[in-house]
């Protein structure tokens, strides 16, 4: 019987069925939903109805390649009264049809949830856009959530999503990617005035690749996370941001008394092994045990590298990657 295997037997048999072009049957789909789980793959076109139609027995779903126009899909997503896991790949995100995920989002029983939003090209999302998600993200109950929203300029009304972090006082896992969104200091600054006040996080990953944050930022950033009483992994990228007056704001990640995993991402056009150097102090994190850092594209030497090991020597698990 199909509802007696594992369920990462069905995720294979699933993906099976996908990429040979057969269709998802209601009677296979059921057997899936007794065991309250349901994947719905990268359909070409639309999900049939008969799959929408059960969608109200879930407790996880994962969607995937969803048009945000898609009524019917989202529709039936709202009926998912027992769902409390949801990960959704949303495209063609816009002022006109944000509002259609309002429903979605009042179910009190959702704890975690992953979002993935896609603009139709790279563009700029209006504060009424950001306004509106403040309010249908009013999940106080959310233990995890996942957010990203890459190559969309949402620049400095990063600070708008600082405000929602505030009232998600049940996190304890956060992920955030906002790269190439031409985010600076004030993004960044308001980012982390949110973040601060997540005193139940332990898993905290930040992607900002490709933007302008400077020093400042980085160091608001670096001390709100410093302030988290309960953090033990961190994994932050920072990388093709212009740190021009080096790597010293980040000194607060030295702080963190309960931080036990650390992946750090830095790189910048004018760098040198002083830049590098500076970073030793993360180490003096006390309860750190592991330590990735990553300099690609970096300008510098060998020798550097090895006397920032030295200063690490007390870490049990270090790993730093200088070259392509």
């Amino acid at each position: 019987m199909l509802s007696e295997l594992p369920v990462d037997v069905l995720e294979l048999i699933a993906d099976f069925v996908r990429d040979s072009h057969l269709s998802l049957t209601c009677s296979y789909l059921w057997h899936c939903l007794r065991l309250r789980f349901v994947r719905v793959g990268k359909f070409r076109v639309n999900p049939p109805q008969d799959v929408l139609d059960q969608f109200a027995e879930c407790a996880t779903l994962q969607l995937e390649n969803i048009q945000v126009h898609n009524h019917t899909a989202l529709q039936s997503v709202c009926n998912a009264n027992r769902l409390h896991t949801l990960s959704m790949e949303l495209f063609y995100i816009s002022d006109d049809n944000v509002a259609d995920l309002v429903h979605i989002f009042n179910n009190k029983r959702l704890q975690h949830l992953g979002l993935c939003f896609h603009a139709p090209s790279v563009g700029t999302l209006s504060s009424k856009t950001l306004t509106y998600m403040q309010e249908v993200l009013h999940l106080p109950q959310l233990q995890s959530l996942s957010f990203s929203m890459n190559f969309v300029e949402i620049g400095d009304q990063l600070g708008m999503f600082g405000s929602m972090m505030r009232q998600w006082t049940s996190l304890e896992t956060i992920n955030l990617s906002f790269s190439w969104a031409a985010i600076a200091n004030p993004g960044a600054i308001g980012l982390a005035e949110g973040l601060k006040e997540l005193h139940t996080l332990k898993h905290v990953s930040l992607d900002f690749v490709g933007n302008e944050i400077q020093t400042d930022g980085v160091g608001s950033l670096a001390n709100a996370i410093a302030g988290l009483p309960r953090l033990s992994t961190l994994n932050c990228n920072l990388r093709l941001n212009p740190l021009r007056q080096g790597t010293s704001c980040l000194g607060a990640l030295g702080e963190v008394k309960t931080l036990e995993t650390a992946t750090l991402g830095l790189q910048r056009t004018q760098s040198n092994d002083r830049w590098v150097l500076n970073l030793a102090h993360i180490g003096a994190a006390k309860q750190l045990r592991s330590l990735t850092m990553d300099f690609r594209g970096n300008a510098i030497t060998d020798a550097a590298v090895v006397r920032l090991r030295k200063n690490l020597k007390a870490v049990e698990t270090l790993s730093i990657v200088h070259e392509w």
